[in-house]
């Protein structure tokens, strides 16, 4: 499943700088589709969820703009919602668990995370990020991130695409 998650994570990134860019119903519909085909092909993009509803708050306060241009994002907001909503009152009405939605990884809700740990691994998939990237990315990625206020729209908008996606993925490989 991870040659076709691939893919797939990179048409959900591309259609969350698209959704981002223009919020668009079309546009935060087939976000929605990709994330949750990338769901059903591999259950760890449950982190998508999370990433997606962030990137649009993040843009809002690079953009300086206020908290009422989220209304553009309505249908994303309330579909995530819904969905939430819907899976979570279905595995109850079921006698399960909500971790049984992430089937092979439902254990993970059992799992003990000791934050000490989890803050190692994560440091040290930080470390590892420029080695697979390759220096010279990695550095342009932190410098942009310093300097996010003073860029040019399209530059605020893949970063508050990017941010969310990276620093969310990190967090559950160090958890896992």
């Amino acid at each position: 499943t991870e040659t076709v998650f691939y893919p797939l994570f990179v048409c959900v990134a591309l259609a969350l700088v698209l959704a981002l860019e223009r919020p668009t119903i079309w546009r935060q519909l087939i976000l929605l589709a990709a994330r949750l085909l990338a769901f059903l092909t591999r259950s760890q993009a449950i982190v998508l969820v999370p990433a997606v509803a962030t990137a649009p708050l993040l843009l809002a306060w690079l953009d300086r703009r206020r908290l009422r241009m989220l209304a553009d994002f309505r249908v994303l907001y309330g579909v995530l919602a819904a969905a939430v909503v819907t899976v979570l009152a279905v595995q109850l009405a079921r006698g399960r668990s909500p971790y049984d939605v992430l089937g092979s990884y439902s254990v993970t809700g059992d799992a003990d995370y000791r934050p000490g740990q989890v803050t190692k691994w994560l440091l040290y998939h930080v470390a590892e990020l420029d080695l697979y990237l390759g220096v010279v990315p990695f550095a342009a990625l932190l410098l942009l991130t310093f300097v996010v206020r003073s860029l040019d729209r399209p530059l605020r908008v893949f970063l508050a695409a990017a941010l969310p996606l990276i620093a969310l993925l990190l967090l559950e490989v160090a958890a896992f």
